[in-house]
This record gives structure tokens, C-alpha cells and sequence, in this order.
């Protein structure tokens, strides 16, 4: 009897539903999991790596099981390959790591930090690595070698399921911006002293350089979660200022503020050029004082404009960026990655192994 095709997918916590269902039925294949911890958790780094160790170990152990294995985090992956290649395995399935995001560190850790990330990009044990910016495939193309454009490939990031009362507005009108990596809130903050308009910004204290912040400027430097996404959903806009707009970073903010109905100011660059267009979002250059002030003033402005972009925001959301979108198209990730013909119909069911 023909042995049944099965993935496992390792994650720090455990799926959403749909996307292990959604991955099973498009990929017409069994879906195990692997997981830490059964909801997201706030966790240091050291904790956090020590995680995706241990996640990373059990995996090799475990890996001869199966056909596929998807590391959600790159980091589990990251050390799955660095194992397997210690302990010199020999047989190992085809394996994707998915939101790879490597930026080149100029010191000594910078060196070794490099070294790990290479040995993943040209390694055997990993098959393909997924990154969710056409310029970032282009940048890992050009620092790892030219010849992994079969290996390194762009996916459209998907985040959350649709929410139904995306268009409400709350009666306290803020602009809101947030998140911690790569901002430049110090000239956001320069803008809004200028205006009357208020700004709810969520963040880390080490994102806040400037110590002169006007009234009409709130900082929460414990919004996580519930409470980030509160005030997410709750502002009349969202502001995403990128200090270096060819590092990847702010989608996953940008797409929640999509998901949640929302037009959107975001720096102009190749980090979110994938992801935005003119019918929801306006774009100006970094650091640009006039033109991101001119942005917030056009849209307070304006608030049949406003609404309109926010309907567009959360029309192009629900057709391409939901997490179950984002399930499909790794389920495609993995119909690709196939050795070996299906002969017959899977069973759609999954299994869950708490780590």
C-alpha cells in the first residue's frame, strides 16, 4: 500500500485553522503541525531563539516522516539546516522556509550573522526561501549568488481574516501609527507639531530619539496585541513613516490597516511597493517634511476621499491578502516542491503535536 503524502508545518505557535485547512485542501496533502505554544506570546529574543532551537532539533528527528516541511519562522529553519548540516544527515525532505529577511551587519557578529544566513541560502537541506518583496529576492540574489534564482523566491504576504465592521469610525479622530521596526517617527512627530490633528503612535521607547513631543501626540509603548489592534482599527488613517525604504518592513502593519478599512500614508520605496497603489494609499518620499504633511492634511481634509480609499483598502484585502490567500499560495509552494506523483485522493484531516 502506497505510503500517504504528509507536511509538517513548524511555527513558535500554533495556526490558525484555516490556514492548515486551507493548505490541505489546496495542496491536497496532510498537514501535521509542530508548535511551541498554543497562542502568540510576547517573549525576549534569547527566549524566542531558544524556541526555534529546540522546535528546530525536534525536527530532524522528526523529519523522516515527511515528505515536506515548512518553517513558518526563518529562524527554525535557520537552525534545522545549521543541525543538519553539524550532524552531516543524510536523508531530509524538501523544505521551504518562509519570510526570510536578512539585512548585511558591517562588524564582527555582522561576519558570522552572514555566514549563517549563507549556509542556509546554499544549502542542500533547504529547497526554496521565501521572501515577501520582489526587491528583497533581488537584494538576497545579489548577496548570496545570482544562481539561487530557482531557490529564492517572492510570495505576497497574507495576514488575518476579514473583519466585518471595517468601516466604522471612532468619534475620537486620530491618525495612528505603529510598530517598531525601521520607523521614523522623529519626523512624524515634526509634521503633527505643525498641525492641529491628533497622532496615536505604538512603539518601543527606543523608537522615540526626539524629546519633545507636542499635545496632540500620544505614544503607547505597551500597545501589543488586543490593544495595538484597537487602536488600529479605531484611527480615521494609518501613517507608516519607513526610515529605509529598501529594508523590508511595516507590510504586516499596512496590511492589518487594509484589513481593518483604512487609507493609508506610507513612505514611497521598494519595501511596500508591492503592496500599495493609489486607490487607498498615498505615498511620499522618506523623510520628506511637505509632502507627508501635505498627506495628513489632504485626508483630514477630506473625509468622503478618505472613506473611498478605505473601501478600496478593504476590497484589495479580502481579494489578495487574507491568510487563507497566503495559505494558497504556499499550498502552490508545495504542489511545486512534489517528488513524487499523487495517485490518489488524500484525506483532508490534520494533526497537531504539542512541542
Amino acid at each position: 500500500m502506497k505510503k500517504e503524502r504528509q507536511i509538517l508545518i513548524v511555527s513558535i505557535a500554533k495556526l490558525d485553522n484555516v490556514v492548515i485547512e486551507t493548505i490541505t485542501q489546496s495542496a491536497d496533502i496532510k498537514c501535521c503541525e509542530l508548535y511551541k505554544c498554543t497562542l502568540p506570546a510576547r517573549m525576549s529574543a534569547i527566549k524566542r531563539h531558544i524556541d526555534c532551537m529546540v522546535l528546530a532539533f525536534k525536527t530532524v528527528t522528526l523529519r523522516k516522516k515527511y515528505s515536506n516541511i515548512i518553517f513558518w519562522q526563518q529562524f527554525i529553519g535557520l537552525y534545522y539546516n545549521l543541525f543538519c548540516f553539524i550532524f552531516l544527515i543524510g536523508q531530509f525532505p524538501k523544505s521551504i522556509i518562509l519570510t526570510v529577511i536578512y539585512i548585511r551587519r558591517y562588524s564582527t557578529l555582522g561576519k558570522l550573522y552572514h555566514g549563517f544566513f549563507k549556509l542556509a541560502f546554499r544549502s542542500k537541506y533547504i529547497h526554496q526561501l521565501v521572501c515577501h518583496s520582489k526587491s528583497e529576492m533581488q537584494y538576497y540574489l545579489n548577496e548570496f549568488g545570482i544562481d539561487l534564482k530557482e531557490k529564492i523566491i517572492f510570495c505576497p504576504l497574507g495576514e488575518g481574516l476579514p473583519y466585518e465592521d471595517c468601516l466604522s469610525i471612532s468619534e475620537k479622530k486620530y491618525f495612528f501609527s505603529g510598530g517598531s521596526s525601521n520607523r521614523d517617527y522623529d519626523t512624524l512627530i515634526k509634521v503633527f507639531a505643525e498641525l492641529d490633528e491628533q497622532l496615536v503612535i505604538a512603539c518601543k521607547p527606543e523608537n522615540i530619539t526626539t524629546s519633545t513631543i507636542p499635545k496632540n501626540v500620544t505614544i503607547e509603548h505597551d500597545a501589543y496585541d488586543a490593544k495595538f489592534s484597537n487602536l488600529l482599527k479605531n484611527a480615521y488613517a494609518v501613517i507608516l513613516p519607513i526610515s529605509d525604504p529598501n529594508i523590508s518592513s511595516g507590510q504586516l502593519v499596512l496590511l492589518n490597516a487594509m484589513r481593518f478599512g483604512k487609507s493609508t500614508i506610507v513612505t514611497s520605496g521598494n519595501c511596500m511597493a508591492d503592496y500599495v497603489d493609489r486607490t487607498y494609499s498615498i505615498e511620499v518620499p522618506a523623510k520628506s517634511l511637505f509632502e507627508l504633511r501635505e498627506a495628513v492634511i489632504f485626508l483630514s481634509s477630506n473625509p468622503d476621499q478618505n472613506y473611498s480609499m478605505s473601501v478600496n483598502a478593504h476590497k484589495k484585502y479580502i481579494n489578495n491578502y487574507t491568510i487563507d490567500r497566503y495559505a494558497e499560495r504556499i499550498a502552490g509552494l508545495i504542489t511545486e516542491t512534489k517528488n513524487e506523483h499523487i495517485g490518489e485522493k488524500m484525506r483532508h484531516k490534520t494533526k497537531n503535536i504539542r512541542s
